[in-house]
């Protein structure tokens, strides 16, 4: 008889067991399980490992010579390896030049390689990171497929991942500005379609949610206020900042003294004492 050598596969492949069939004689294989047909000398065999550790199962082939019904019978072991997990993670979202980690932790025994390589600063690991600019004005859309290897008898499988890459708005608060007491000035710049803006702090605007706000601020004391209004614009749930410095000056205390009363001829002050700064 010829014997069967074990043999070792991958889950779902096929592996021909047994070996060319001799004249005379009939086969019968056992167990039938997996089997394109258990009557021949040489079937082929597909079986499916869903665990995460190796199936052993002992087929035996029973030989039966026909001219004088000697039977002989003989054991091959199939050794089924399981299938990889390979887990590239959800789809994500991620806002241009953030860095984002995608894939799952590491398995013992399983190697990985990521395509493409684009945007990726490890395509070996089960977990790298990725990171991408995108100066456009639209999301750019990536596909990356992991491939998770088995050590031996190098078994594998592929999961893919979508990955949008949104671009950051251009904020812009628009050139510091300085006025007095009580006027004001117009913060930001035009508008820009499908853009949200949020301004803080709030005081003195007229709208703290559009791209150009009206400011106007009160300032009661001597000296001159300075304030930071920062605009923070959003689009694609990406957020960027820009700031405008705003100088408030305060008004001038006049005072040009109480009424006089004095005969021709004679002098009287007017006004009040002089306050630096003021001319």
């Amino acid at each position: 008889k010829d014997e069967p050598p074990d043999v070792f596969f991958c889950s779902e492949y096929t592996v021909q067991l047994g070996s060319a069939s001799a004249f005379s004689q009939t086969y019968s294989w056992s167990p039938v399980a997996g089997l394109d047909d258990p009557s021949i000398s040489d079937p082929i065999l597909s079986l499916t490992n869903t665990g995460n550790t190796i199936d052993t199962i002992p087929y035996i082939v029973t030989v039966v010579n026909t001219l004088n019904s000697c039977e002989l019978s003989d054991t091959v072991l199939a050794i089924v390896y399981p299938e990889p997990t390979a887990n590239a993670g959800g789809d994500i979202s991620m806002c241009s030049a953030d860095t984002v980690t995608i894939g799952s932790a590491p398995l013992a025994g399983y190697t990985y390689s990521w395509t493409p390589l684009t945007g990726m600063l490890d395509t070996t690991l089960a977990n790298p990171q990725i990171t991408h600019i995108n100066m456009g004005t639209v999301p750019d859309t990536f596909t990356y497929v992991v491939t998770a290897l088995d050590t031996a008898p190098n078994c594998f499988s592929s999961d893919t991942i979508i990955v949008i890459v949104n671009p950051y708005p251009i904020p812009n608060a628009g050139n510091d500005i300085s006025f007095c007491s009580g006027s004001g000035d117009s913060l930001g710049t035009t508008n820009t379609p499908g853009y949200i803006y949020n301004w803080t702090p709030t005081a003195g605007l007229s709208n703290s949610s559009v791209a150009n706000p009206y400011l106007n601020l009160i300032n009661s004391d001597t000296i001159v206020d300075t304030i930071n209004y920062i605009v923070g614009t959003t689009i694609f749930n990406c957020t960027a900042f820009d700031t405008a410095l705003v100088i408030v000056l305060p008004t001038p205390i006049t005072d040009a003294g109480s009424d006089l009363h004095i005969c021709s001829g004679y002098t009287d002050t007017l006004g009040s004492e002089s306050i630096n700064g003021y001319n």
